[in-house]
């Protein structure tokens, strides 16, 4: 698993790959939808006349007919068997097998019962021959499809080739910017990335590197397979090179793997074959560089979409192979084309083991709310980054941790010689509940609790002290000197001035911890804001969720200061002063009308809850229980009895004003005070906090307010606390993240006990794997539920059982220098831009990002134009050709008041040079009005599937 020490680059893909705009992408692709449309394209060129919907065609076969009647009887109707043209196309690729169609046992019908369906008058030869013909191209159909896909811009002008590249290049800035890298990189190092991404075109670089010349290349490997010679480049991988004086700077980078430095070229070389997964031993390895012309990331990109590319044939041969089901194929490509190879193939197995760790409302949660989540465990993971594992709590223990403390030290100074285990003695607190009835009730509390609680002039006769397990005591321990030692120390005061020390009185201290404190607050409180919007717990909304991560500083749109932040008050009537609640906090809108409101109570178990309005909030206070105990907990005791016993609906007003004057007040219930925080309010709420853990430890307080108290042992110390809360804080009993981490690590617990510092470094790795893994599940273009996939699996794929990482996170070994490959360099020059696309299944000639052409295209195209007047020719009316016009023999296209001469080709109508026709341009493309324009997208290289049936044929006849 990696670690931030061992993958320095690991927060930097965040940056990256954080804003995802799922929603701004066209709808991708599915493999048995391509199919389907290939074949109804197919079919409606076969018969441009058949006017039936193919889309909702079946191929009926004939079932033998069962006859169970002992005396001759009228024959049945004949059964048929109903099967989706794409299942039989996806099914005979698989088989490799030639389909024999016959007319008394197969027909083509849109009818959807299997007794006896109506034919359409289609030739079952014509069909057989469109099937067999149409079987071996449906991965080459759905490459297709995705490439279009890709290179296609949405209404919003985004497509996912064009975020890719743009992704690179953040990513490579992310990695340049990241001020708290470790190790750092050199300035020189650093100036190099600085430069590739700030200056993507290589003319613009190659001009600003004059002095120092920067490269950046791809990478071009020639190697065999078991099919045979095969070229590629290394998908995502740049190699950056920059000259100083006599020495040469040598950095790869990639997304998945960061800056890697090497001494030498040579020295990359040598870490090749390690790139290119399923590399036989015996399989050489010859590279060459290409440094591309234009937008580096644009070219990098490409890459990235080859590797995809070559899985989908890879996953067709394996089908082959283990002679897979339709549907097991169909899952594996629809899977594959989810999201680009972002992440290594050994990221990928690790993070599929994470994630079947985590429950199931995460795992079934949106895509978006994963992401949103990933992205803020990251946060998490970059806060105890930059805060180098400190909190705003550090070095200064809980009230009762403090208390153990304090006595354990004055019981060793006391009697060396006996050690005590104070968090093992109890406490048995004897009252007299009815004198005259001799009752009595026995209190048992932990020594620590016992001591904090304790005010003096108790009879020792009264207390009893126990060891928790029964062992004896040393005979001095005994109740008289418990009853001594706490009227001796006063382990409340102590805690104040350890607390005012180190968060009041010490301007560094205080600067330090605030500026913690924030950091936590930012980083934890949209973390669990979203997690209750997962869970539906807590009344959270997407509006509740967003609104906490608007204020906290999350990567929320703004809201132009609409929002704020409020202290906890009520007034009794109208015109009566302010009552505040102390430590309590509502966030929500400046006009406190609108909803949703958010209550923040930081000692509360649950410390988020949304409330659709303030009427709602009010609502919940009023009614008995947990929300309206803790909120009269922390209202000051001069006016808590006002709000006492139903005082929330109907305020105990009698105390404060005559009896006469109190008969002319309507007795309205409380209302909730539009008390905005000036200021900074995370800093207001910083002082609020010390304010109240002062309060908490103040022994007059606790024993004149006794329900402060009781909440504050039942709900105990809530407040996030950073990852402290993981390692020795109280959720380490309940949170789900800390039960996921043991389950990940069973070794943390141990650590967490031995090593707490260790084990802090070993949660903020396993978080930051964990927030890695959640993005990677997270990300894909126009997904349903990420569940789905594993939940409808195909019949012939079992479902995987959960996966369970090594009980320690233990680093792998760096692949060896010397690999088992013969590696060596290309000889000769590196291929030119011509040579260079024999490494790539991708056509990009004339390809472009936007939907209308570049300038330097424009220029190309203007080459191609014909001066003819074809006005007066014969427009195609009907057809795939409607729109073009037969003028002299020859075809033509008018786009944009421009002429062209235009060929009809197997793979559809592209621009011809009317002087050279062997020079062809642009492919065109046409809507249902005949509207033709340039379909600038991407291409397959060698043509597309049409053409591969064209070739076919031609084979075929000539055996």
């Amino acid at each position: 698993m990696k670690t931030l020490s061992s993958t320095p680059d690991f927060l930097a893909r965040f940056v990256a790959l954080g804003s995802f705009p799922q929603d701004q992408f066209l709808p991708r692709p599915t493999f048995k939808n391509v199919v389907a449309e290939a074949f109804k394209q197919a079919m409606l060129e076969a018969y441009p006349g058949l006017k039936a919907d193919v889309s909702h065609a079946h191929i009926s076969q004939s079932l033998p007919s069962a006859d169970a009647q002992p005396a001759p009887a009228p024959d049945p109707p004949s059964t048929w068997r109903l099967i989706a043209p794409s299942t039989l196309l996806i099914q005979g690729f698989i088989d490799q097998r030639t389909l024999n169609l016959s007319a008394d046992r197969h027909r083509l019908t849109i009818d959807q019962k299997v007794e006896n369906p109506a034919p359409l008058s289609v030739s079952m030869a014509t069909l057989e021959k469109l099937l067999n013909e149409w079987a071996p191209q449906v991965i080459d159909v759905f490459a297709q499809a995705l490439i279009h896909f890709w290179s296609t811009p949405s209404p919003a002008g985004v497509s996912p080739w064009l975020w890719l590249s743009r992704v690179l290049q953040v990513g490579l800035s992310a990695t340049h910017n990241d001020t708290h890298r470790q190790p750092a990189l050199t300035q020189e190092q650093s100036a190099g990335l600085g430069a590739l991404s700030g200056f993507a075109d290589k003319e613009q670089r190659l001009k600003l590197t004059m002095e120092t010349p920067l490269h950046a290349y791809l990478v071009n490997i020639d190697t065999t397979d078991a099919q045979g010679p095969r070229r590629l480049q290394i998908p995502g991988l740049a190699l950056i090179t920059r000259s100083i004086g006599e020495r040469l700077i040598v950095m790869a980078w990639s997304l998945a793997d960061g800056v890697e430095l090497f001494d030498s070229l040579q020295d990359f070389a040598l870490s090749l074959p390690r790139r290119i997964p399923g590399l036989a031993d015996d399989s050489p390895v010859v590279w060459s560089l290409y440094e591309p012309e234009g937008h580096f990331f644009q070219a990098l990109a490409h890459t990235l979409l080859d590797k995809t590319l070559h899985t989908l044939t890879q996953l067709g041969e394996t089908a082959r192979a283990e002679r897979w089901s339709a549907a097991r194929l169909a899952q594996a490509l629809d899977e594959e084309a989810l999201m680009f190879h972002l992440f290594s193939p050994q990221e990928s197995t690790d993070f599929q083991q994470l994630l079947n760790t985590l429950p199931q409302w995460l795992t079934t949660a949106s895509r978006s709310d994963i992401r949103a989540y990933s992205h803020l465990l990251a946060d998490q993971v970059a806060q105890q980054q930059i805060a180098e594992g400190k909190t705003f709590l550090d070095d200064i223990p809980s009230l009762l941790d403090f208390a153990v403390q304090t006595l354990t030290a004055r019981l060793k100074q006391n009697h060396p010689d006996d050690p005590i285990d104070v968090a093992s003695i109890d406490i048995h607190d004897i009252a007299i509940q009815d004198l005259q009835m001799a009752w009595l009730t026995e209190d048992v509390m932990p020594l620590a609790e016992f001591a904090l609680t304790y005010v003096g002039g108790k009879p020792a006769a009264f207390i009893e002290v126990k060891e928790r397990s029964g062992r004896p005591l040393p005979t001095w321990l005994n109740a008289s000197y418990i009853k001594n030692l706490l009227e001796e120390i006063d382990i409340g005061s102590l805690y104040i001035s350890l607390l005012k020390a180190n968060l009041v009185d010490d301007t560094a201290q205080v600067t330090r911890r605030l500026t913690l404190f924030k950091s936590q607050l930012k980083a934890q409180l949209p973390l669990l804001a979203l997690e209750h919007k997962i869970r539906g717990t807590g009344g959270f909304t997407e509006a509740g969720w967003h609104l906490v991560a608007r204020l906290m500083g999350s990567n929320a749109v703004p809201r132009n200061n609409l929002d704020c932040i409020r202290q906890l008050a009520f007034t009794l009537y109208d015109g009566a002063s302010a009552n505040l609640v102390s430590n309590m906090f509502v966030l929500g809108s400046r006009d406190l009308s609108a909803g949703p409101l958010v209550l923040f109570r930081p000692f509360a178990t649950d410390s988020l809850l949304e409330f659709a309005s303030r009427e709602a909030l009010m609502t919940a206070i009023q009614q008995p229980g947990e929300l309206q105990d803790l909120t009269l907990a922390w209202l000051s005791d001069s006016v808590r009895s006002y709000y006492a016993d139903g005082g929330f609906e109907r305020p105990h007003l009698e105390s404060v004003v005559n009896q006469g004057f109190l008969a002319l007040l309507p007795r309205s219930p409380a209302q909730l005070v539009d008390l905005i925080i000036q200021g900074d309010p995370l800093a207001y709420a910083f002082d609020s906090h010390v304010e109240a853990l002062i309060t908490l430890s103040d022994k007059q307080t606790v024993s004149s307010s006794e329900r402060r108290w009781i909440l504050f042992k039942r709900y105990a110390w809530m407040l996030f606390n950073g990852l402290t809360f993981f390692v020795s804080g109280p959720l380490q009993k309940a949170a789900w993240v800390f039960q996921t981490l043991v389950s990940i690590d069973e070794t943390l617990q141990a650590r967490i006990e031995s090593d707490p510092e260790a084990a802090k470094q070993s949660v903020i790795s396993l978080l930051l794997n964990l927030s890695q893994a959640l993005l990677h599940e997270g990300l894909s273009f126009h997904a349903a539920l990420n569940a789905r996939s594993r939940l409808q699996a195909a019949p012939d794929l079992p479902m995987p059982a959960p996966l369970k990482l090594p009980t320690t996170s233990v680093l792998k070994a760096p692949p060896a220098n010397t690999p088992k490959q013969a590696v060596s360099r290309k000889t000769g020059p590196d291929p030119d831009a011509q040579a260079v696309r024999s490494y790539s299944a991708l056509d990009f000639s004339w390809f472009n990002a936007q939907p209308r052409p570049s300038a330097s295209q424009r220029a190309a195209l203007d080459t191609f134009i014909s001066d003819l007047e074809v006005s007066s020719g014969t427009a195609i009316e009907v057809g795939p050709l409607k729109g073009l016009i037969n003028f002299e023999n020859n075809t033509y296209a008018v786009i944009d008041k421009k002429t062209y001469r235009v060929s009809r080709q197997d793979d559809g109508v592209v621009i011809q040079d009317a002087k050279q026709p062997t020079r062809l341009g642009p492919w065109l493309m046409s809507d249902d009005t005949g509207h033709w324009d340039f379909d600038l997208r991407l291409k397959l290289r060698g043509g597309g599937p049409k053409k591969r049936i064209a070739v076919m044929r031609e084979e075929k006849n000539r055996h």
